[in-house]
């Protein structure tokens, strides 16, 4: 979608928070984690801190560094 839609688009975004998840879910979290990190990053800067799909971003990445045990990041 970002050839078309660019990095920057929601729909881009989604589509990478997606494919986080099916990282994790794959058990390869530290691909989830670099597509997280991006994720997040993005969407503090088009929508800031306290916007919806901000949260859900910091939620996932959250849950990523629980599952690379990195329970301090994790917080």
């Amino acid at each position: 979608k970002h050839q078309f839609l660019g990095d920057n688009h929601p729909d881009t975004l989604i589509t990478m928070g997606n494919m986080a998840y099916t990282y994790s879910d794959l058990g390869e979290y530290q691909k989830a984690e670099q597509l997280n990190v991006i994720v997040l990053e993005k969407q503090k800067q088009l929508l800031g801190d306290n916007h919806l799909p901000t949260l859900n971003a910091m939620s996932n990445l959250a849950h990523t560094y629980s599952n690379l045990g990195e329970h301090r990041k994790a917080e």
